[in-house]
C-alpha cells in the first residue's frame, strides 16, 4: 500500500473519514495509547490510504465542526473511540447520496454514449462497414476511457 507522502497536509480527506466512520459507526475506529490518530500505523489511515498526520487532522477538523465525538472508553490506559453525532450522521447521508447520484448519472452518460454510438453505426450503408469499423472501435474505447476517468473521480 502505497501513500502520496509528498501531497500538502490538509484536512481535505474529512469527507472519506467521515464516510469510514458512518459505515463502521459505533466503535470500529479510535485511538489508544498504543495508536494515536497521527501514527501513520493507525488502521484507518492505512485503510483510506492517507498518513497518520492527515488522519490526525481529518479527525481534529471533524470534531471541530461536531460531526464526530471521541468517547474515551478506558481512562486509564487511554482507549477511546469516536462516535458520529447527528449532524455528522446527515452530512454522511448527504455525501453518501451525491455519491450514489454520481454513479447514476455516469450510467446514464455511459448508455447514452453506447446508444449513440450504435445508432449511428446503424445508419451507415452496409458496404462501408468495414472501412468504419475501426474507427467505431476507437471512439468507443476512448469513450469508455473517459467515463471511466469520471466515474472513479466521481466515488473519491
Amino acid at each position: 500500500m502505497k501513500r502520496k507522502k509528498d501531497k500538502a497536509i490538509t484536512a481535505s480527506n474529512w469527507k472519506k473519514v467521515l464516510k469510514e466512520i458512518y459505515d463502521f459507526a459505533p466503535n470500529k475506529w479510535g485511538e489508544s495509547n498504543k495508536v494515536s490518530k497521527y501514527d501513520d500505523a493507525h488502521d484507518l489511515a492505512q485503510r483510506l490510504k492517507i498518513s497518520g498526520q492527515e488522519l490526525g487532522h481529518a479527525i481534529s477538523f471533524l470534531e471541530d465542526q461536531k460531526l464526530i465525538k471521541t468517547n474515551i472508553s478506558n481512562p486509564k490506559e487511554y482507549s477511546a473511540y469516536w462516535l458520529i453525532t447527528e449532524k455528522g450522521f446527515n452530512i454522511a447521508r448527504e455525501i453518501q447520496t451525491e455519491r450514489r447520484n454520481a454513479v447514476q448519472q455516469l450510467t446514464i452518460i455511459f448508455l447514452t454514449y453506447i446508444l449513440a454510438l450504435t445508432a449511428t453505426f446503424r445508419f451507415i450503408p452496409e458496404s462501408q462497414h468495414n472501412n468504419l469499423f475501426i474507427w467505431y472501435f476507437v471512439f468507443f474505447l476512448i469513450g469508455i476511457s473517459i467515463i471511466a476517468y469520471m466515474f472513479k473521480r466521481s466515488i473519491r
